[in-house]
């Protein structure tokens, strides 16, 4: 059985943290760091098989990764195929 999630709630969750002030940063100029790889492929295997916040984390990590090298921009590539692959 294949799990997927819809990708309205789960940008939902992220904006309500943004919205309740749980991150002390402006969300306008947020920046997360890219995963490594193997933290990647972890969180990814976590929502294929079912883990909500896994997939909010995935999605966290697509809208507000920015690259800063080869190897950064060949996870992020992976993180985007994998948001169309787990979200609906």
């Amino acid at each position: 059985m294949e799990i997927r999630f819809s990708r309205t709630e789960i940008s939902s969750i992220n904006n309500f943290k943004k919205s309740n002030g749980y991150n002390s940063i402006d969300t306008g100029n947020k920046k997360v760091d890219v995963p490594k790889e193997e933290s990647f492929e972890y969180v990814l295997n976590s929502a294929k098989s079912g883990n909500e916040m896994a997939a909010v984390q995935i999605d966290e990590w697509y809208r507000y990764c920015k690259p800063r090298s080869s190897t950064e921009k060949c996870v992020l590539n992976q993180i985007k195929k994998a948001v169309d692959e787990i979200f609906e």
